[in-house]
């Protein structure tokens, strides 16, 4: 038989079927003239095939691309077009001959479901085979004789209708059926007795003593069918309402090898043996009846039944989240031939503790020696029924098993315990995770536990995968490139280092756009003063007259490079300063205004340095909305009218490349040698947690160190400063720089000219935010070292930015808070089909006879920009650690987790509860500053928020205080409404406001809104967001008007459905990602959407659960401050800021035009 293997097809070039090429022919092989692959059958009838694919659920992309040979593989993974439907394929092909002669080969691939019933189609490419050699040999069917024609195409999207449809009939009348027998038997059930205490199953369980007191433990009844003897009780699922009965019998039923039945639905179903309202911290749940029946006449508590050991995590996780917080699993020792099938029981329930587990959740395990399967209640029956032998095991806190909080140390034990033909999958599993958490975990040393637990029996086997882990590995190495670097080929222009003058020069000379993306320290800086060094010395170079500009998105970096290259900075000038300007650094936000656009849309000599972060920042930085897209097409103005322009990012991704492709010229790109490679990078990155790193640095400064601290919060720079100061430190010793402080005397210096201040006050410790990051450099060495505390608010990239900022480091620290519960992201396609779909839904409720199909949305190129940058935002910051460290990766550093080298330092202890005091210190300080702070008018806060990067602390303050006097409407601050205005107060206030509002007041702001705003990504939506939280509150049940009602998981999972449907919309709200609903995090969901509104959830137990309610005095409070703010008429949907969307400068068209006069425009 002769079969096609992966080694005999080979690819050339790009990944398309059509890319592979048949192998050379063998001695092995028939000699074929015309020779074709299976593949290249496969690629000439690929839709043919795709469509048979889909008629059985199955994706044809997705199988083709799992194809690497054909000699009858079975492919089950990652193929369906519905994720979770259970289809698979066997592939194997033919020989095709012509005359006896082989010639090809065709394939012929089974195509499965197990859906409906079960389908299953065959393709073959024999008529495709036939097809393709009669074009080889110039033949067509009416001159080859003997051969039949080909049948009439089959229609298969018809067929699998069809099939679909017969299957759904099918589905319905089983269901009917289901229903109707449950039904039957509920009224059957309301009839029978409650006398069950003689019956047999009982008296065998409990004895006759014992068993009385069960049979009043729960609902029991008594009847009679074909089977025998049977007690039952009512099954409830997570809606609270019986779904299905358990019937147990006396004897086994015939035929079987067990004596329980049961009617209805099963998964997730529950029964609760004693009073549910008695539940309160801890919630225990066993698999069977008697076993939760035994646990309760033991200690009195309830139990809940969860009926078998597979429906175990479906309970555990309703429990968790509607009963109690902590969990006791009663489990079942199941020990029958423990080398062949494992511990079924005690394996389910550690697998359902550990979904969601709590460091207090355990097993109570009743051991056991001789028996093969052993319970409680198991217990109870060989002790002559002797309660107190039950309580002894309970007790007994051998008998427990705690909760691994380690996921790799919770999947090492499930491989224990399974059944031996199971644990070869479960360890590529676990070798596959252990690839994931890399490598924040060290893959080698997760790798080595995992050798060292499972022992020489499977050492070789795990040798055998490790080729496919180091690719599995290196392949997320890859996956992290996209977020610093970019795909297209550009044409190098070489720039040594060491021949900088000459790089300056050459690009005077030829002009035109590039790109510089060499790594830290490589010269960007270097290339940019020289270039302007050249442009000043005038006449030689024949550049007297021509105008140099700089753009960056920081105040601190535009005043640092303004100083660096001899450029005027745009804070110390006025408009009519401008006609003699000619070399100037501006910060981008300031590209609003004309003054400052004109002389940038006219320069000679343009830079943009940290092109990246620049476009970030317009896109979706602290910028006014009114003037984002101005300044955007200020920017592309002023690429496509500079004879030179140089955007220099060591991060410079394909976005930002596709955005200067749009500006229409030639791209470039500057490298530092003949590769373009950056060099190796000899900084290696010490990292671990957040709270032993911050003790590290603490340590460090103790001993006498001088650190330079980064952390991504301004509140950490506050609360490190007071702990610092409590080990020792003087506040001379400490410089805080962050956005509160930047426009103080030494913080100012210090962002101006790093070198010069440290020189001069030799601080023992800087404290920096995000305010210095990219561009911003101290070039000579102080520090003995570098620390970073990171919580994930940075993306990865933003983060290496920081690292560098202190360019003669050896080694850099870094402390990550492990915060990896962030929401899935959304995708740009979302929040693009999902503004569409609210724009055409505003369109239709301001003009109901508004044809639908001639609605057209075209996003705007800001909107567009934005959708990708969101969306690359938001993948970055999920498992931000561990991408941070593979982009360090990537760029040539070393990794070495900090518990792996011996600390030379004293270890005082940790500081981790005194940072925490420190936090709450620092914030209760800023909540009295801010209310203490001097009141000021109007005029004064306008003034303060003008000159916003200027501003001192006192004045930011003073600002604070006004805006929430103002924006609250009240006369006197409190505590309380300091904190609130803290935590986003103001968004809160205007998402309530807009859903108290009727849907008229919501068009109308929205439809004026419209007019004027031609970006829809920075509209409000008001009439969306209206309409959103008034379905949440009328499927809740709650009064929008009042805050009344309650809800309960059932409403919340409705809840969550109707969302569902809508959840493009949502993306495109920033409300988060609903595509995909998980029930175990319903209440979480939904609470959060509430908290969206200010409102936070308070719960009561009953017996069907947790019921949930707003708290009383959060309603009370955002009612006050709505009703406070509508008696000074002041609210969220004023129309007068719907219209507030351009801004103009306080002058006449006189001086305007005065100014611009020297660049030859006018005011229209």
């Amino acid at each position: 038989m002769m079969t096609s293997t992966l080694d005999e097809f080979k690819r050339e070039g790009g990944s398309q079927l059509s890319d592979w090429k048949a192998p050379r022919t063998t001695a092995s092989k028939p000699i074929i003239t015309h020779r074709f692959t299976s593949f290249d059958i496969l690629n000439e009838c690929f839709n043919e095939f795709d469509a048979l694919a889909a008629s059985v659920g199955i994706d044809g992309r997705a199988l083709l691309n799992k194809i690497d040979c054909f000699n009858g593989q079975k492919i089950n993974k990652h193929i369906a077009l519905n994720k979770n439907d259970p289809v698979f394929a066997f592939v194997r092909e033919k020989v095709f001959t012509w005359n006896s002669e082989p010639v090809g080969y065709y394939p012929i691939i089974m195509l499965n479901t197990s859906k409906h019933g079960g389908q299953s189609e065959t393709f073959s490419g024999l008529e495709a085979a036939t097809a393709r050699y009669k074009r080889a040999l110039g033949l067509d069917d009416a001159r080859v004789s003997g051969r039949t024609k080909a049948a009439p195409k089959r229609d298969y999207e018809a067929e699998a209708k069809a099939r679909k449809a017969k299957a759904d009939q099918a589905e319905a009348r089983q269901a009917a059926y289901k229903a109707k027998r449950l039904k039957d038997f509920d009224e059957l059930f309301q009839t029978l007795p409650r006398d069950v205490s003689d019956h047999s199953y009982l008296i065998k369980k409990f004895g006759t003593q014992l068993a009385p007191q069960a049979a009043l433990s729960i609902d029991l009844r008594r009847g009679n069918d074909k089977h025998g003897d049977f007690i039952a009780y009512a099954l409830r699922g997570q809606s609270g309402r019986v779904v299905g009965y358990q019937q147990i019998y006396a004897q086994n039923i015939e035929g079987r090898n067990d004596n329980k039945n049961f009617i209805g639905s099963t998964k997730g179903a529950f029964a609760i043996v004693g009073d549910a309202e008695k539940i309160t911290g801890r919630a225990y749940i066993a698999e069977g009846l008697a076993n939760a029946i035994t646990y309760y006449l033991t200690t009195g508590k309830p139990c809940f039944v969860a009926l078998n050991a597979p429906n175990l995590k479906h309970v555990v996780s309703f429990v968790r989240g509607e009963y109690a917080n902590n969990i006791t699993i009663l489990a079942d020792n199941d020990r029958k031939n423990l080398a062949l099938n494992g511990n079924t029981g005690i394996n389910a329930a550690l697998k359902a503790i550990t979904y969601g587990g709590k460091q207090y959740d355990y097993l109570i395990i009743a051991p056991c020696t001789d028996a093969v399967n052993w319970d409680l209640n198991d217990v109870l029956a060989s002790n002559d029924y002797s309660i107190e032998a039950v309580r002894a095991v309970i007790d007994n806190k051998e008998n427990r098993r705690s909760v691994n909080l380690d996921p790799i140390g919770q999947r090492l034990e499930s491989i224990e315990l399974l059944p031996s033909n199971q644990r070869e999958k479960a360890i590529y599993s676990l070798l596959a995770y252990a690839v994931d958490c890399a490598p924040i975990r060290p893959l080698d040393k997760s790798l080595e536990r995992i050798k060292r637990v499972l022992g020489h029996e499977w050492s070789a086997f795990i040798e055998s995968r490790a080729l496919w882990v180091s690719k599995k590995y290196n392949a997320k190495i890859e996956a992290v490139k996209p977020l610093f670097s970019f795909s297209d080929n550009l044409p190098v222009h070489f720039a040594p280092k060491t021949m900088a003058k000459h790089t300056a020069d050459t690009l005077l000379k030829n002009d035109g756009l590039y790109v510089d993306n060499r790594g830290t320290g490589e010269g960007k800086t270097l290339n940019m003063a020289e270039v302007v060094n050249r442009v000043k010395l005038g006449e030689y170079y024949e550049s007297i007259g021509k105008r140099v500009g700089y753009i960056s998105h920081r105040v601190s970096l535009t005043a640092n490079s303004s100083a660096r290259l001899g450029l005027e900075n745009y804070q110390e000038l006025k408009p009519h300063d401008m006609p003699d300007v000619q070399y100037m650094a501006i910060v981008v936000n300031s590209l609003a205004k004309w003054h400052f656009a004109a002389l940038y849309e006219d320069c000679d000599v343009l830079f943009i340095d940290e092109i990246k972060q620049v476009l970030e920042h317009i896109a979706v930085g602290t910028f006014d909305n009114r003037d984002r897209s101005k300044v955007l097409a200020t920017i592309k103005k002023a690429i496509q009218n500079a004879k030179l322009v140089i955007c220099a990012d060591a991060d410079l991704d394909q976005t930002t490349l596709d955005f200067l492709k749009s500006c229409g010229k030639p791209i470039k790109r500057i490298a530092s040698d003949v590769s373009g490679n950056a060099p190796k990078v000899d900084k290696p990155i010490i990292y671990s947690d957040t709270n032993t790193i911050r003790d590290e640095a603490i340590r460090s400064v103790i001993a006498g160190n001088k650190l330079l601290i980064h952390c991504d919060t301004k509140g950490e720079t506050e609360s490190l400063k007071v702990l610092l100061m409590a080990v020792g430190l003087s506040a001379d010793d400490i410089l805080v720089v962050n956005s509160d402080t930047k426009a103080e005397d030494k913080e100012a210096l210090f962002l101006k000219d790093p070198d010069a201040y440290l020189a001069q006050y030799q601080p023992r410790v800087v404290l920096a935010s995000p305010t210095i990051g990219s561009g911003f450099s101290i070039e000579k060495n102080y520090f003995d070292d570098v620390y970073m505390l990171l919580t994930g608010i940075l993306t990865p990239t933003d983060i290496m930015q920081m690292s560098a900022r202190y360019r003669p480091a050896k080694r850099l620290f870094i402390g990550f808070e492990d915060k990896n519960n962030r929401p899935e992201q959304t995708t740009e396609e979302n929040k693009l089909l999902g503004d569409m779909l609210i724009d055409r839904r505003l369109r239709l409720a301001i003009d109901p006879t508004t044809d639908k199909l001639t609605i057209d949305f075209k996003p705007s190129e800001l909107d567009t920009l934005r959708y990708k940058i969101l969306t690359q935002q938001e993948e970055s910051r999920k498992d931000y650690a561990n991408k941070t460290l593979l982009c360090f990766i990537a760029k040539g550093h070393t990794l070495q987790r900090f518990n792996e080298i011996e600390s030379e330092l004293e270890n005082n202890g940790s500081y981790k509860k005194a940072s925490k005091d420190a936090k709450k210190a620092v914030k209760e300080r800023r909540i009295a500053a801010i209310i203490h702070s001097d009141v000021i008018d109007e005029q004064q806060a306008k003034q303060h928020e003008k000159n916003a990067n200027t501003t001192r602390l006192k004045e930011k303050l003073e600002l604070s205080r006004y805006k929430i006097t103002e924006q609250l409407a009240i006369i006197e601050p409190t505590p309380d409404d300091v904190l609130f205005w803290e935590n986003k107060g103001l968004r809160k206030i205007h998402l309530f406001e807009t859903l108290q509002a009727d849907e008229q007041t919501c068009l109308a702001f929205d439809q004026q809104q419209a007019t004027i705003q031609s970006n829809i990504s920075l509209r409000t939506k008001a009439l969306e967001k209206h309409r959103v939280y008034t379905m949440l509150f009328n499927t809740l049940g709650i009064d929008k008007q009042t805050g009344e009602g309650s809800f309960g998981f059932t409403q919340a999972i409705d809840a969550l459905k109707r969302l569902q449907v809508h959840h493009n919309e949502l993306a495109a709200l920033g409300f988060g990602n609903f595509e995909k609903i998980n029930e175990r995090y319903a209440i979480r969901s939904i609470t959060n959407l509430l908290k969206k509104l200010g409102l936070d959830t308070k719960a009561r137990q009953t017996r069907q659960g947790r019921i949930y309610s707003i708290k009383e005095g959060h309603w009370e409070c955002m009612a006050i401050y709505a009703d406070n703010r509508k008696n000074r008429q002041i609210h969220a949907l004023d129309l007068s800021q719907a219209a507030n969307v351009f801004s103009f400068a306080d002058m006449t068209d006189d001086q305007v035009n005065e100014i611009l006069k020297h660049w030859g425009q006018k005011v229209a």
